[in-house]
């Protein structure tokens, strides 16, 4: 019990939210260029929002 948490940054769950979302900024870089304002906004905001405190 000598782990303390001092923020959500050190809860694993928002950790791997975070992961989450820099491997989707990083997929979506190779979706092709029409998709900028479609899939690829909706799935950045969508792996951004999770992380969100």
């Amino acid at each position: 019990m000598g782990d303390r948490i001092r923020g959500y940054r050190d809860l694993l769950v928002w950790q791997r939210a975070m992961l989450v979302a820099e491997r989707t900024y990083l997929v979506t870089r190779t979706f092709p260029r029409e998709e900028q304002f479609g899939l690829t906004s909706q799935a950045r905001r969508a792996a951004a929002s999770v992380a969100k405190p």
